[in-house]
């Protein structure tokens, strides 16, 4: 049976690699959360300077980890996802958190602003990560959002690391019930954003 599992590693180490950057935040009701991130650095990259850009007075690392293939791997804990920016891993995002367009809503958005949009070569993609992957899971069902996909709490973003690169803007949008209220008209209605 082990003899199996062999030629099984490289294959899961390619799926890995094609996976590229991760960010998962889960946010409660009070705005506060946490963010586990997963994302590919240079190779002489030190696991030290990467905690500088990702800790703030607002934000805090629970864990961190950059492991033998360039892996760096990290989580955050904040009392206000609106807080994310203070750290400099997210000094070009602008995340708000604020009453919903319905009665008994609110919206959580972030604007990623690139500075110097671009693509990169095709080797540094296959380095990198081929997507970026956002996942955010909200204290209430989401009903109105951006996101490639949704379902029940949790919106997902997947975005061709290149388009995510050369867009001078990435924004990212959910409106979600608050737990607790009565269904406002109009919000029991899963509804892409325009």
């Amino acid at each position: 049976m082990p003899k199996r599992l062999v030629p099984a590693a490289p294959l899961l180490a390619a799926l890995l690699l094609l996976s590229g950057c991760l960010f998962e935040t889960t946010v409660d009701a009070k705005g506060g959360g946490t963010t586990h991130i997963r994302y590919r650095v240079q190779p002489n990259a030190k696991l030290e300077a990467l905690k500088v850009q990702m800790q703030s007075p607002d934000v805090t690392i629970e864990k961190a980890d950059l492991d033998q293939q360039g892996w760096a791997t990290f989580d955050l804990k904040f009392a206000d996802v609106t807080k994310l920016s203070t750290i400099g891993f997210f000094k070009q995002t602008t995340f708000k958190h604020e009453d919903g367009p319905d009665k008994g809503t609110k919206t959580l958005s972030a604007v990623v602003h690139n500075v110097k949009p671009g693509k990169i070569a095709d080797s540094l993609v296959e380095y990198y990560g081929r997507e970026v992957t956002i996942e955010v899971t909200l204290p209430g069902e989401v009903v109105k959002t951006n996101a490639t996909s949704h379902k029940g709490e949790k919106a997902t973003w997947t975005i061709p690391l290149n388009d995510f690169l050369s867009a001078k803007e990435v924004p990212l949008s959910a409106t979600y019930k608050v737990a607790g209220t009565d269904k406002a008209a109009g919000t029991d209605k899963v509804t892409p954003a325009k």
